[in-house]
């Protein structure tokens, strides 16, 4: 390889792994219940569509979508894995699986509710990083008492 090649290599890998890392920050944030850091995993015009539960816009109403979800819980734990990432210039889509446990205390039926779903994401590169300006969350499995997240 020749050492333009080598540079465009290194730059498509670092950009692959601070793409993982926006993923990985944000299921930290929403775990951690950091309202102020989940709305600047977003750019101002983004988008999150939560398959059969809502949709916001811009990091306010996004971070608000987001509390209306999680704060009834008292703990939820976002695992992610099969990360694939793919760049073109400054902008990139990934996708991803997650395993969501959350728990809400003293419910009749159960405490827990695990939740499999996909995250199928669009970012752009900024001059703070990469953010999302769409994220779709598509749930395609759930165990547990779907009351603790608000379904019945």
């Amino acid at each position: 390889m020749d050492r333009l090649t080598d540079e465009h290599l290194v730059r498509d890998l670092a950009d692959r792994v601070e793409v993982e890392a926006v993923a990985n920050r944000y299921a930290l944030t929403l775990d951690r219940r950091d309202w102020a850091a989940i709305g600047q995993l977003f750019t101002d015009d983004a988008r999150i569509e939560v398959a059969d539960v809502g949709t916001g816009e811009g990091p306010d109403g996004i971070t608000e979508l987001i509390r209306t979800i999680l704060q009834p819980l008292d703990a939820s734990q976002h695992v992610n894995g099969n990360h694939l990432v793919a760049v073109h210039g400054d902008h990139a889509t990934h996708s991803s699986y997650t395993i969501a446990q959350h728990l809400r205390h003293g419910l009749p039926d159960g405490d827990l509710c695990m939740i499999g779903a996909r995250y199928e994401d669009r970012l752009l590169r900024t001059p703070d990083g990469w953010r999302f300006t769409n994220r779709h969350v598509t749930v395609l499995w759930m165990q547990g008492n779907p009351s603790v997240v608000g379904r019945s």
